[in-house]
C-alpha cells in the first residue's frame, strides 16, 4: 500500500519548495511530487488524488489543463492556486474544491489540504497482478476482494486481478471506513454495494456475492453510517 500522491503543477519552482515547507508535517501521509507546466502534467503516468494546480501557467494554463485531464478520464481533486482571484469562478466552474491565492498562507494552504484529506477517501493505491503483469488500483475501484487459496482475486467493475497474500493481510491494507468483511471468504466495498439481500450482496455492477448471517446487522450500519458522511 502506498501513501496518496499529490501532484503540484507550478511553473515557479519557489512554489513547489513553498508548498512541501509548509506541508511537511503531512510528509507520513502524502508523497508530494513536481511537475512544472500543463504538458508534462497531461504526460504523467503514475496516479494522484490530489492536485495543487496554478492557473496562470504559460502555453497550456491551469483551466485547460484541468478540462483535458477530466476529458481523459483522471479526475483528482483539485485545488486551485492563483494570485488572481477573479478566476475564482472559473475554478469552480471545472470542478475545484478549494482556491489559494498566492503570495500562499500557510493557513489557508493546510486548511485546504486537512479538507482534501477528508475527501479523498478510497484513493489509495495497491499492486496488483493479472497474467504475470503489475498494476496499481486505487481502492475506490475495487468492489470485492474473494480468498482465493493462498492468494485474493480483486474484483473491479470490468477486470479482475490477483494480490499474492491472505485474505486477512489484504484487508489490514485497506482504508477500515471503505471496506468490511462480510464473509469469511470475501471483503466488500461498502460504496460498492447497490442492495443488501438475505444471503447476499448484490454489487452496483450486478454481481453477487454471500453474506453471513452474524456480518448482516453490522453491514446494514456501515452502509448507513458511510452515506450520512455523504460519500456514497
Amino acid at each position: 500500500m502506498n501513501k496518496n500522491r499529490v501532484m503540484i503543477c507550478d511553473d515557479d519552482p519557489v512554489i513547489h519548495s513553498t508548498i512541501k515547507e509548509m506541508l511537511s508535517e503531512y510528509d507520513d501521509v502524502f508523497e508530494f511530487v513536481s511537475v512544472y507546466d500543463g504538458e508534462s502534467l497531461l504526460q504523467y503516468k503514475e496516479m494522484f488524488s490530489i492536485l495543487l494546480l496554478d492557473i496562470d501557467m504559460g502555453v497550456l494554463d491551469g483551466i485547460e489543463t484541468a478540462k483535458r485531464l477530466k476529458n481523459n478520464g483522471i479526475e483528482p481533486l483539485i485545488i486551485m492556486i492563483s494570485s488572481k482571484r477573479e478566476r475564482f469562478k472559473e475554478a469552480f466552474m471545472i470542478g475545484a474544491s478549494r482556491f489559494v491565492t498566492k503570495p500562499i498562507d500557510k493557513d489557508e494552504l493546510v486548511e485546504a489540504i486537512q479538507y482534501a484529506k477528508s475527501q479523498i477517501i478510497g484513493y489509495t493505491t495497491h499492486v496488483v497482478s493479472k497474467k504475470g503483469r503489475k498494476y496499481k488500483i486505487f481502492e475506490k475501484d475495487i468492489e470485492y476482494i474473494k480468498a482465493v487459496k493462498d492468494y485474493v482475486e480483486i474484483v473491479c467493475k470490468q477486470e479482475t486481478y490477483d494480490c499474492n497474500c491472505p485474505l486477512k493481510k489484504m484487508e489490514e491494507s485497506l482504508d477500515e471506513e471503505l471496506f468490511m468483511s462480510c464473509h469469511r471468504s470475501y471483503v466488500v466495498n461498502i460504496s460498492k454495494i447497490r442492495d443488501l439481500q438475505d444471503d447476499c450482496i448484490i454489487t452496483i455492477s450486478g454481481k453477487e456475492i454471500p453474506i453471513s448471517r452474524r456480518k448482516k446487522k453490522g453491514m446494514m450500519k456501515a452502509i448507513m453510517n458511510f452515506e450520512l458522511r455523504g460519500k456514497i
